[in-house]
């Protein structure tokens, strides 16, 4: 995969695609011999992709990741930063291939709707439970992004526990408030919160540590069939149901 750059182009303009033939440089030079753009083609950023069958979805992934700084939608031409075009194909790259099992279901996208879970759903779940592989950044204002499933987490959550009833007026002081900045916060699902559940403690959590430790049995947006709310317990590695609980917040991540 690369990412080429023009001085001829206007600021923040890039070609973004892969070669299999040709390695970067040398697609820039037949890229620069066959346009009749006054300056030649460099290379910004490339990333080797192995096995290179998996090049073409991968393109098309960080394509779609990109679809709203596409300059023309018949060409690979983005408008953004360099620096977010560099993280947005080193993030799907390297991840889809430690993960080729998971590449048809994008960059590990979990299900935001909440649902009622199946037994089978659950027992599924809980397998997944500390073996999903995050990517976690502290930003620094009370909230952290996981990279490789796109979501960002309030670092903490909710001060005290609370009954269900009472998750919508949390969530919607949030979202008044704008909490970090934003205004689309919900709380998770099922399979998002698991995704947090570490194999082994920290702190006797299974969460990692970059996480505030008061939060350790969380609501989640998801029911089980008897119509009872769910929870993940990050102190006992489980899901299960109390009346009283935490709540941390989540929202879609967008670049």
């Amino acid at each position: 995969m690369y990412i080429l750059a023009n001085p001829s182009f206007k600021e923040n303009l890039f070609k973004i695609g892969y070669t299999i033939k040709f390695t970067p440089e040398d697609r820039a030079k037949q890229l620069s011999r066959s346009t009749s753009v006054p300056a030649q083609f460099q290379v910004a950023h490339a990333i080797e992709i192995s096995p290179d069958w998996e090049l073409n979805l991968v393109e098309k992934m960080i394509h779609h990741r990109l679809g709203k700084f596409r300059f023309s939608p018949r060409r690979e031409f983005f408008e953004l930063s360099l620096e977010k075009a560099i993280r947005v194909v080193d993030i799907i790259g390297s991840r889809l291939e430690k993960m080729s099992e998971d590449v048809e279901a994008g960059l590990r996208m979990l299900r935001s709707e909440p649902k009622t879970i199946s037994n089978n759903d659950f027992e599924a779940l809980r397998g997944e439970a500390g073996n999903f592989e995050n990517d976690l950044k502290d930003n620094g204002d009370g909230t952290v992004t996981d990279h490789v499933a796109e979501l960002m987490w309030q670092q903490s959550g909710s001060d005290d526990c609370m009954e269900f009833k009472d998750v919508q007026t949390y969530i919607d002081g949030l979202n008044n408030k704008q909490f970090a900045g934003y205004s689309d916060w919900r709380l998770p699902t099922l399979e998002e919160l698991v995704s947090l559940i570490e194999s082994e403690p920290a702190d006797d959590l299974h969460i990692n540590s970059v996480f505030d430790r008061k939060q350790e049995h969380c609501w989640t947006a998801d029911k089980c069939p008897s119509g009872s709310e769910l929870l993940i317990n990050f102190r006992f590695n489980e899901a299960g149901h109390i009346w009283f609980n935490y709540v941390r917040g989540v929202r879609s991540r967008q670049y």
